[in-house]
């Protein structure tokens, strides 16, 4: 909606300057762009003011890729950032503004960008960097979201503990130093799951205490 009203906000194509789309179609913004993050922190004043005690934000991260990948878009900065430095900036700078009036600032992050060199560079999502700058992470440790096969793992959608509880602990390990509060999201639907109950909730829960 934002990116329809001010497409000057959003990524762009590299080889082009059209606005870029993702693959399963959404726009997404550009977090280099002055105008944009002013416009958040605005919206953040006014929620702050409204007596909201914490604000989370979510998806603060690039597309994995769209027409012509990852390496398919450009944004504001990206010949001086790579994209964990841009989103760091982007979220340090927005925290900076609301820790002032007094509100805590939290981030959604994804379970996978912990397990291996790559995910992480790809969506710009440095959790330890992060973590520097907010109150709290909130991984999405959700065993349907690792591929099959990962790790050795025929369908991870079906060992919620295991993934769970190891995602958690390599978050505990990466936010070592830092304030940051680890807080996981839990798998709460049946996406690839064989056999999904209350006993598959249960085991999420078993795996973090």
């Amino acid at each position: 909606f934002l990116a329809k009203k001010k497409p000057a906000w959003a990524l762009k194509q590299r080889n082009t300057g059209k606005t870029f789309f993702s693959r399963d179609g959404p726009i997404w913004l550009d977090p280099g762009n002055v105008e944009l993050k002013e416009y958040l922190i605005d919206i953040g004043r006014e929620i702050a003011a409204a007596g909201v005690d914490e604000i989370q934000f979510d998806y603060v991260r690039f597309p994995e890729g769209g027409r012509g990948g990852y390496v398919g878009y450009r944004f504001t900065g990206d010949e001086t950032f790579s994209r964990d430095q841009a989103m760091t900036n982007f979220v340090s700078e927005i925290a900076a503004e609301l820790h002032y009036l007094g509100v805590k600032v939290s981030v959604d992050i994804f379970g996978i960008v912990v397990w291996d060199n790559v995910s992480w560079k790809v969506i710009g999502q440095n959790v330890g960097e992060l973590a520097k700058h907010v109150d709290a992470i909130y991984p999405m440790p959700y065993p349907s979201h690792f591929g099959y096969g990962w790790g050795g793992h025929r369908n991870p959608a079906d060992e919620p503990y295991f993934f769970v509880q190891e995602t958690t602990k390599k978050f505990v390990e990466a936010t070592k130093g830092t304030q940051a509060v680890i807080r996981p999201w839990l798998q709460g639907f049946a996406m690839r799951v064989t056999k999904y109950g209350p006993s598959y909730v249960r085991e999420q829960i078993r795996a973090l205490r």
